[in-house]
């Protein structure tokens, strides 16, 4: 026997013949008890099972016994039962058929309570063993202290949520959200496959089923195949032969609305080396550009992508002079302007695809008109999502902002669902529309593959606020670490008070005995790990209040395709859409359009330690030239 195997034996004998020296005390002591009570009970069930009389007749027969062996022929004072006294010998009194009758009597008496005391007692002990069970149990029972309650599966947690009497039509995983809890927003954690798009298919069928207006970003086109009404909602896609016509001054009244969605299109890159510049630049003459063009009979986005990318500068300066932007297209800083166009040319470039033909769509009247039951899907083609990005963006960023518009409402629902919200630019106005839209109706729902996804692109602080303002969060698997534990810290903890049991022996049985502390420490309710190796379908739901998280799973539940998630629409070969596709081509920079995504941080890095960066002719051409600045 080895070492390890023999301090094993040793260490499991001791464990197991202390327990027994304990359990024979405790037993020792219990049976000793037993046996007091029982004694007890006997002499109180004998006392109540018989009466004053036949106890009077009882010490009248003992003391007749013992009367008899002193002397033969002694006598006693016996009362009679009708109350009369009578000297007799106690000879007789022994004999006497009253007082054998009632011994006999006691006699049956005696045995029954001793049968009543046994039963008493055995009820007895076993309430007691029940009560110290219990007791041990409480012992080591974890107790909480504050915090959240133990994890519950998603029956408990429904039934907790309807006993509550506040209960919301929607519900994930079958589990009713709380009343009201949807307009303080729902947050969708999960890696592909895991089930998001089935938890957003549930809600978009209650929607649908109330008759409720939603607007559904949709990459890959499979919402849209699902839900999608011919002939009463909306799809918003340049490349797809169903989209609505759309520019830039549909949703514009003023220079303030076209400043915020130059800021939608072209976003400031997070960790770029890229000044700041640059991008201030090209949105001040996008904005100038399309306003200038507001009441021009033939407005158009190729126009006014033709105005921003044309190689002569004199007709922009023409058009921009006496406003702010005149200065960044003058002649005499054509490496100035060539620097904006390369900007212009590599944001805009999706405004090539928009129809300008037909009734054109505004996202502005359908999101004020409340009398609509439709749903607007924005939806996109995999190939060319990074092309219509900047597109897409500014259209949600839109639709958010607007949502501020209308009049307060109790009643009124408008949900935005952004399943893989990471697949875009940061939206400015999606955090302030998440913390003020609730009392406008606006239920957001936010689908993503984990939080350093969104750390990306909104930066720790932004994709901390966007988090925080969903109250419903429900986690699939996150095989990444680094999204698991933010996911784990979520689903909360609690303050707990633990009981530790030690073990101490040795040579000397002195030293044998076992230990028992409290300690108190915080623990969570469900580790990362546990996220990280869920299997698809399956989750964890946290819903708004003081409810216990709870592990679900999503019922397999099939949504038949009813329509294509995307046709082809055949662009038209337009002389000047062609010529303006050019200029786009020429300027638009590769590198620049990917900075959106987290590996441009690595690819620039790289190009800064082997080649001369740009930005450093950026920064000289800026130097030149500080009157832009």
């Amino acid at each position: 026997m080895s070492m390890n195997a023999t301090k094993a034996f040793m260490q499991g004998g001791l464990n197991i013949l202390q327990n027994l020296n304990i359990f024979n005390r405790v037993s020792k002591n219990l049976s000793i008890a037993m046996l007091l009570i029982f004694v007890v009970l006997v002499g109180i069930i004998f006392y109540l099972n018989t009466s004053m009389y036949q106890r009077y007749i009882s010490q009248v027969f003992i003391k007749a016994h013992v009367l008899t062996l002193v002397q033969s022929k002694a006598k006693q004072v016996v009362q009679m039962p009708t109350g009369e006294a009578y000297p007799v010998y106690s000879a007789q009194i022994i004999k006497a058929p009253m007082v054998l009758n009632i011994i006999e009597e006691l006699k049956q008496a005696l045995i029954m309570s001793v049968v009543e005391a046994l039963l008493a007692t055995v009820v007895t002990l076993i309430v007691i063993v029940k009560y110290m069970q219990n007791r041990g149990e409480e012992q080591n029972k974890t107790k909480i202290i504050r915090g959240s309650e133990e994890l519950v599966d998603g029956e408990q947690l429904k039934k907790q949520i309807k006993k509550s009497g506040k209960v919301s039509p929607y519900s994930i995983c079958g589990v009713p959200l709380p009343l009201g809890s949807e307009r303080q927003h729902i947050q969708i954690v999960g890696t592909t496959g895991g089930g998001k798009t089935m938890a957003i298919c549930e809600l978009l069928t209650t929607i649908r089923a109330r008759g409720e207006r939603a607007i559904v970003y949709d990459k890959g086109g499979t919402y849209l195949s699902r839900f999608y009404r011919e002939g009463q909602d909306i799809i918003l896609n340049p490349l797809d032969n169903r989209g609505r016509a759309w520019n830039v001054w549909a949703e514009c009244e003023d220079k303030a609305d076209l400043e915020a969605l130059a800021e939608a299109i072209m976003p400031m890159p997070l960790n770029s080396a890229m000044d700041p510049f640059w991008i201030h630049a090209a949105r001040m003459i996008f904005v100038s550009t399309a306003y200038q063009l507001r009441t021009h009979p033939k407005r158009s986005n190729t126009m006014l992508l033709q105005y921003l990318l044309t190689s002569d500068l004199g007709r922009i300066h023409h058009l921009l002079r006496h406003t702010e932007a005149e200065s960044l297209v003058s002649e005499k800083i054509q490496k100035t302007a060539l620097n904006v166009k390369t900007v212009l040319a590599t944001y805009l470039k999706s405004l090539l695809y928009l129809q300008d033909d037909g009734d054109i769509f505004s996202i502005r009247d359908w999101i004020l008109n409340d009398n609509s039951n439709s749903c607007l899907f924005i939806s996109s083609d995999g190939r060319k999502h990074p092309t219509l990005r900047p597109l897409i963006s500014a259209w949600l960023n839109t639709a958010t902002k607007e949502l501020l518009g209308l009049a307060p409402s109790d009643t009124r629902r408008i949900w935005v669902s952004l399943d893989e919200i990471t697949s875009l630019h940061a939206l400015s106005f999606l955090g302030p529309v998440q913390a003020e839209g609730r009392k406008f109706g606006g239920c957001f729902v936010l689908g993503h593959h984990g939080a350093s996804q969104v750390r990306t692109i909104y930066g720790n602080d932004g994709a901390n606020a966007l988090s925080g303002l969903c109250s419903t969060r429900f986690f699939l698997r996150l095989p990444e670490e680094a999204d698991a534990e933010p996911a784990s810290l979520n689903l909360c903890t609690s303050e707990v008070e633990e009981v530790n049991e030690s073990v101490s022996y040795g040579t000397n049985t002195l030293r044998d005995g076992i230990s028992v502390s409290k300690q108190t420490k915080e623990k969570r309710i469900v580790l990362a790990s546990e996220i990280q190796i869920l299997d698809d379908m399956q989750g964890y739901l946290r819903v708004r209040g003081s409810f216990p998280a709870a592990k679900v799973s999503i019922k397999p539940v099939v949504y038949p395709s009813i329509h294509p998630e995307f046709i082809a629409r055949n662009l038209d070969p337009d002389p000047l859409r062609q010529k303006v596709e050019k200029l786009v081509d020429k300027y638009s920079d590769p590198m620049l359009a990917a900075a959106h995504d987290k590996a441009l941080e690595e690819a620039t890095k790289t190009q800064e330690e082997t080649t001369k960066p740009p930005i450093k002719k950026s920064k000289r051409l800026q130097r030149e030239t500080p009157e832009f600045l």
